[in-house]
């Protein structure tokens, strides 16, 4: 800030009244027309930036509500299932990407996939191999193949002979202490029939005794079940099914004992989900409306905020319905098979046809009985498959729900309607800073050339004064004298 203090001295006479407090004031009353404004719109920015933060946010939320449109999304609400189960025998499990077919599934468990286990007889801990004492010999051999493994143990305690059976791909061992200072080598296989080994010791005193009559704690068998009386007969416990479905039998079932499952759509979840955008679309609408219609509004680009509103609902009011294209048998230029067109004229369902409706403020709402006929398959008009293209679409024909999304992302984006705009209030910002520090310049140079003048001013006055002074002086002598 400029010093006029230099005027401060002429506190006296005519010159008095040219000082600083009267630059002050008439620099004042400018700072106030031309600086205030500017600086009054810097500050309103962050201000303008709230109320954009407030209209990104409801985009955003409308963002991630629209995974449960997306085509391209796990979280598709027209692929959730209802999983109902009766029965102990059986667990069901669903690919995260697999499509079900609806209906019901059976399980009869007759048999589950077990493996073979072999135990040795109690020894101590201590115990160590010898591969030269005929008592320690043997061999795991695999029934079904023949294979024979005969494993080097020279030298190894029982727990290091378990960890080196553990190192092959077929087999499993621990050590379980099954008496007081007595233990056990446990020898597992693989689930299956053809899993099934058989352990050769060739000594009858063998200090492991692996071939007494209750070495063998279990035989290594197939599953057995039929799944809607289809056999099935497999080395593990699980099915799996070519829909994605995963099916682990746990029990045996008695003959005419099954495990069910009954698979539906989700279509709670539907009418849930739908509700939900329409709550989502009015909140934004409500919060774009309200600032585009406020006179005092602290965002400047209404343009902006118009366009984005009108082509969300352009996505949201135009047909849908298609399925996908057919292929041609017209061949083009490159000899590639031709799409036709057909999912593009055909696209004849609206929201306004599944039972969505529009008030006179320009906000939605649901018929709840005209959309549960739909859901439920009661309607004559349109079915589950219609609510579907419509709100999610297709790969090659794009449902609201997939189009919404992109296009509210792309926002974001380069060159986005909201990218574009942050990158204008920073220049804008920019801009102002700017033009404010050239009119605070402006008028320290027109104020510091006043004050100039009005120093010199002063100076002049005081001398016309002073010499005033002198001459009434001499001219108050000269009448006094005669």
């Amino acid at each position: 800030m400029s010093d006029y203090s230099l005027l401060g001295s002429f506190s006296e006479g005519g010159a008095s009244g040219l000082n600083a407090e009267l630059i002050t004031k008439l620099k004042d009353a400018d700072t106030v027309a031309k600086v205030d404004p500017i600086t009054e719109e810097i500050d309103s920015i962050p201000t303008e930036t709230e109320a954009m933060d407030e209209i990104r946010t409801q985009i955003d939320s409308f963002i991630e509500m629209m995974d449960y449109f997306d085509i391209y999304s796990d979280e598709n609400i027209f692929n959730q299932y209802v999983f109902d189960s009766s029965g102990a025998s059986a667990v069901f499990e669903k690919d995260a990407n697999s499509v079900l077919d609806e209906g019901l599934v059976s399980v009869n468990v007759e048999q589950l996939a077990t493996k073979s286990i072999w135990q040795s007889k109690e020894i101590t801990e201590d115990y160590v191999y010898n591969k030269n004492d005929p008592a320690d010999a043997f061999a795991i051999e695999i029934d079904s193949t023949g294979e024979k493994f005969v494993m080097d143990f020279e030298g190894m305690t029982i727990k290091e002979i378990a960890k080196e059976i553990s190192s092959y791909d077929e087999f499993s061992a621990t050590v379980e202490e099954t008496s007081d200072n007595q233990f056990r080598l446990i020898i597992q296989g693989e689930t299956g029939e053809d899993n099934k080994f058989t352990i050769k010791n060739w000594a009858t005193s063998a200090t492991l005794g692996f071939n007494r009559s209750d070495s063998e704690v279990a035989e290594a068998t197939d599953m057995k079940a039929t799944v809607n009386g289809i056999s099935y007969e497999l080395a593990s416990n699980t099915i799996e099914m070519s829909d994605g479905l995963k099916i682990t039998a746990l029990k045996v079932d008695e003959p005419d004992d099954a495990t069910t499952l009954t698979v539906s759509k989700d279509t709670e979840a539907v009418t849930l989900a739908v509700e939900a955008l329409i709550t989502q679309y009015n909140t934004l609408h409500d919060v774009i409306t309200e600032e585009i219609d406020d006179p005092d509004s602290v965002i400047e680009d209404h343009d902006m905020l118009e366009t984005i509103l009108d082509n969300v609902k352009n996505m949201l009011f135009k047909s849908y319905g298609a399925a996908d294209p057919e292929y041609g048998d017209t061949l083009d230029e490159y000899g590639d098979v031709e799409h036709s067109h057909s999912n593009v004229i055909n696209n004849t369902i609206n929201i306004f046809s599944l039972g969505i409706e529009l008030d006179q403020y320009g906000g939605l709402s649901l018929d709840s009985d005209t959309f549960e006929d739909i859901v439920s398959g009661d309607s004559d008009i349109f079915d589950f498959d219609d609510l579907k293209n419509v709100f999610t679409g297709t790969y090659t024909n794009k449902g609201l729900g997939v189009q919404i999304e992109e296009y509210l992302s792309s926002l974001d984006s380069y060159e986005g309607a909201l990218y574009d705009y942050d990158l204008e209030v920073i220049e804008r910002q920019a801009e102002l800073e700017t033009k404010k520090e050239d009119e605070i310049d402006k008028l320290d140079i027109k104020y510091n050339a006043m004050a100039a003048k009005f120093a010199a001013y002063a100076a002049l006055i005081t001398t016309m004064e002073s010499s005033f002074s002198s001459l009434e002086l001499m001219i108050n002598e000269s009448t006094s004298d005669s």
